[in-house]
């Protein structure tokens, strides 16, 4: 189902390489394969080298990942409501005190148009005047290329900040709009909206488990890719967003929460519930239920046993769903470190 290697190397006290190879059927081939393993379903996903500038830039380059909500800690276990997209391209970034600026330019920003590629221009602005408070902005730009088509530009702003109210406990949050081409726009909406506000406490502050409770707004016209986020056990199947809307300007609510448990070196536990509410007719809620189990069997070895069920309900009369009544999973993964 899914075999990943991660090679890493120190060059020196400057320099940092980072691969990470993919077979297997998911996150491995294109969209809509069955890789299995396949020799046709492999690729390099990542493959970047990390080196300083003068003036105390940072530079990467090569193929790498934009994803401003993980570096922030602005969302677990799944995926971003914007971002985490593989480019290939540069990237500096620069600290200026309290303030620090990340920049990108890079291509195969394509996932809004199957058939048109894009440049990204990304500029990020992030503020943290101490230990309790950071707040800041992003800006996405995707140009096309005007070779078949033109007018499908997508631009995408989020503005996002986060309060630590103990070192264990936090309430942080993001809001995007975006600025979209005609061509591209759906539901004759240029300028769809999400956003999402996130409590996460940690085990330290509740002894027995961790708690991570987030409410999410996405309008349906929202572009993103692969209709983030999508839950179910980090992607494993389609996900409870599987049946969301795309021809409406109506707004998906979600609900969701996680709480993990470290019970001691090697045992760890979590729950999760997943609720999404497409606010369009005819269209039955989602909802989810997830639990898993972590073993570190060796300082090396950990192995996870998960299992997640999906109920995408049922639609009324005439309305077609993507997915009907209950889906179900059962993942086992091994984590070898090396």
């Amino acid at each position: 189902e899914r075999f990943r290697l991660f090679l890493t190397k120190t060059i020196d006290e400057n320099t940092y390489f980072y691969a990470q190879y993919r077979t297997g059927e998911n996150g491995a081939g294109p969209t809509g394969t069955s890789g299995r393993g396949d020799q046709q379903h492999m690729r390099w996903s990542h493959l970047y080298v990390d080196t300083k500038l003068p003036w105390d830039m940072g530079l990467r380059v090569g193929r790498f990942v934009v994803d401003f909500e993980d570096a922030y800690g602005l969302y677990t276990d799944d995926d971003a409501l914007f971002g985490d997209f593989r480019v290939d391209g540069f990237l500096v970034k620069k600290s200026f005190g309290m303030l620090t600026a990340t920049a990108a330019v890079a291509r195969n920003f394509n996932f809004f148009a199957a058939t048109e590629d894009h440049m990204a221009y990304v500029l990020d602005l992030n503020l943290r005047p101490n230990e309790k408070f950071f707040a800041g902005a992003t800006a996405y730009f995707g140009v096309e290329d005007n070779d078949t088509a033109e007018d499908m530009d997508v631009n995408t702003y989020g503005f996002y900040a986060g309060y630590s109210f103990t070192p264990n406990i936090a309430l942080k949050g993001i809001y995007y709009f975006q600025d979209n081409d005609a061509n591209v726009a759906r539901a004759n909406d240029d300028s769809p909206k999400a956003w999402k506000a996130i409590l996460d406490v940690k085990q330290e502050a509740l002894k027995f488990t961790s708690l991570w409770v987030e409410y999410s707004q996405v309008d349906n016209s929202f572009l993103a890719e692969n209709t983030k986020p999508r839950y179910a056990i980090g992607n494993t199947d389609a996900g409870v967003l599987a049946n969301q809307p795309k021809n409406n300007d109506n707004t998906t609510e979600i609900i969701f929460v996680k709480a993990a448990q470290k019970w001691n070196d090697k045992w760890g536990t979590w729950l999760r519930f997943v609720n999404a509410d497409f606010d369009t007719k005819g269209v039955d809620d989602a909802t989810e239920y997830g639990v898993g189990v972590t073993y570190q069997y060796t300082p090396a070895i950990n192995f996870e046993l998960a299992y997640a069920q999906v109920d995408y309900g049922t639609p009324d009369t005439g309305v077609t769903q993507t997915y009907t009544e209950k889906e179900s999973v059962i993942r086992f993964r091994t984590t070898v470190s090396f």
